[in-house]
């Protein structure tokens, strides 16, 4: 089921409600985008083309998903989101703190957000959009509780993908759990760092330069930068260079970069595969479509110039400045053979092969460390998170498929999922057991020094897209 299948097995699925689903969730923040922040004459055409684009795959076709492994999911959905910053109902890690004035501002204030400077708010805004537009029309305060609603069902269209799959109770409890609780294994990484270790310890920064985060890390820290490539990677999990995603697959592309530029990155590696099995399948008509040649890229330019305004005055600090040959080969070795390589290794083995796409993912994560972007290594961690899902997805995959009578093959997985789940395990430890506080009220120009946070702001004057951008007050610090 992979990128570089091209079988028409029935089995495979259709296009489905659940697909579309998805790719309507992944849309929603592109549309109101383009009728809140642009000019209406601008905004309205390119929403009206994003719409057409969409109309293709719009289908009420319902996917087979027996009810127990359906509740199963969804449960599994709402109870994991419930355990992040969105809704505050647990304890928020501290990144919250932005995160909770991004969301403050794009509902008390008038869209464009720009700031005293002036600065616009340019960033990847599209998680927070739905529940922030709806926040307007309710009420301010309803904007937390919506920002939470809008996360559980990004998460539990994720996992009825999984349900999808996997189709029994119990090869979906264990295809659900492997998911959730995959990661690499930092835990070994924190010993043999000699970093403080409790059951409450944040476990992903050991190697102290790059970190792959673990699902539930990603999805309780940043489901701002997780939950678009997720959903964009579980689409071509399921259907790959097939023609059922082949005319929307460019459209797809477009619409992750107000998500999340940099987890974009990574997706379009396993895109070009896609696109590539369906030109040697044959396929390539499908590709050619309204969607593809017009509403992609007159809509992806559109957001991908907003999210790039001033790209320069972004901070660009390699993370080990200080460290030099041997000392930074073998930081980077160390992290590669406890984050990456087990988990590659012990998929191989289970299936007695990699897929193709499988062997791009691999690919990404061993090369990723290699190159540093951000201050905090944000290439990294955020361009290898559709990697990472497609390996878990992989493991779904052997979970669904694999005999009890190969079991023996699958043993070394089961020992890196083991290992690798004391990641998520802390994280939800830590998420239960800190003092919930609750969301402060605050924008962005009272929780922060605004001329910091350049990855946030930036300032319009020169950029072609600032003419698209409609009149907004500025905000008040």
């Amino acid at each position: 089921m992979g990128c570089s299948d091209t079988r028409t097995d029935p089995a495979e699925p259709e296009w489905s409600i659940l697909d579309t689903a998805i790719l309507l969730y992944l849309a929603l923040p592109t549309l109101l985008f383009l009728l809140g922040w642009l000019r209406v004459e601008a905004g309205v055409p390119l929403a009206l083309l994003l719409l057409a684009g969409l109309r293709r795959s719009l289908t009420t076709r319902r996917e087979p998903i027996p009810p127990l492994p359906a509740a199963l999911a969804v449960s599994t959905a709402v109870g994991w989101a419930a355990l992040g910053g969105a809704g505050h109902l647990v304890f928020a890690n501290f990144d919250w703190q932005i995160r909770d004035a991004v969301l403050f501002d794009l509902t008390a204030l008038s869209w464009p957000v720009v700031y005293d400077g002036p600065l616009l708010l340019r960033s990847a805004i599209g998680y927070f959009l739905p529940a922030a537009g709806l926040a307007k029309l309710i009420g301010p305060g309803w904007a937390d509780p919506l920002l939470l609603l809008w996360t559980m069902l990004g998460a539990a269209l994720l996992l009825l993908a999984v349900a999808a799959r996997t189709r029994t109770p119990g090869r979906t409890a264990l295809g659900l759990a492997a998911f959730c609780l995959f990661s690499g294994a930092d835990i070994l990484g924190t010993l043999i760092a000699d970093k403080p270790l409790s059951l409450t310890s944040h476990l992903e920064w050991w190697a102290g330069v790059v970190q792959y985060s673990a699902h539930t890390t990603q999805l309780l820290w940043v489901p701002n930068h997780a939950l678009g490539a997720w959903l964009a990677t579980v689409l071509i999990w399921r259907h790959g260079g097939r023609p059922t995603l082949l005319p929307v697959l460019g459209l797809l592309l477009a619409l992750l970069p107000l998500w999340s530029p940099l987890s974009a990155a990574g997706v379009i590696p396993l895109a070009a595969l896609a696109l590539l099995a369906g030109l040697r399948a044959g396929h390539g008509r499908h590709s050619l479509s309204l969607a593809n040649l017009l509403a992609a890229p007159a809509v992806g330019g559109v957001v991908a110039a907003y999210v790039t305004i001033a790209a320069g005055t972004v901070r660009h600090v390699p993370v080990w400045a200080d460290l030099t040959g041997a000392a930074l080969a073998l930081v980077i070795g160390t992290f590669l053979l406890l984050e990456a390589v087990p988990v590659i290794g012990a998929l191989w083995l289970a299936q007695g092969r990699l897929r193709l796409d499988q062997g791009i993912a691999a690919t990404l994560l061993l090369a990723l460390p290699f190159y540093s972007v951000g201050p905090s290594s944000d290439l990294s961690m955020r361009a290898s998170i559709p990697a990472l899902v497609l390996l878990a997805l992989s493991i779904v995959d052997v979970t669904a498929t694999l005999p009890r009578s190969r079991l023996g093959r699958a043993l070394p997985l089961i020992a890196v999922l083991l290992v690798g789940a004391a990641t998520p395990l802390t994280e939800i430890a830590r998420a239960l057991w800190e003092p919930r506080w609750p969301p402060a009220g605050l924008g962005l120009a009272r929780v922060t020094d605004l001329t910091v946070i350049t990855h946030y702001l930036a300032d319009p004057s020169g950029s072609p897209v600032a003419r698209l951008l409609g009149k907004a007050e500025h905000a008040v610090p």
